[in-house]
């Protein structure tokens, strides 16, 4: 990850700006201290993903999406798979779960450790 003060704007390809480093970044932090960490307001950000064909919101939930799925095939605590998504609460995190997976995690968890 990238700490206070470094990053220049030419550093910002697609890949990094896609990537899952950068938008989980995005979730902990938001878009405006991302944005003011590479020297540029909130406004440019948005219209450079744009440009990309994507936006914030799209990345974020198909970071979170994958993120969620790899984190419930473990054993990590449910609370750190919330915090490490970027929800505020563990039931946030379960119905975003529920929504998205059409189960409870730890149902979803189940059904990842079943034999095929």
């Amino acid at each position: 990850m990238f700490s206070r003060g470094e990053g220049n704007v030419q550093d910002l390809s697609p890949d990094y700006l896609l990537g899952d480093e950068l938008v989980l970044f995005i979730v902990r932090f938001g878009l405006r201290l991302t944005a003011s960490r590479w020297g540029m307001s909130e406004r440019t950000l948005r219209r450079i993903f744009h440009a990309l064909g994507t936006s914030p919101r799209e990345l974020i939930h198909d970071v979170r999406h994958r993120e969620a799925e790899r984190l419930l095939r473990t054993d990590q605590p449910l609370p750190d798979v919330a915090r490490h998504l970027g929800f505020s609460t563990e039931k946030t995190f379960s119905r975003w779960v529920h929504e998205e997976f059409g189960s409870p995690p730890t149902a979803v968890r189940r059904s990842f450790r079943r034999p095929a």
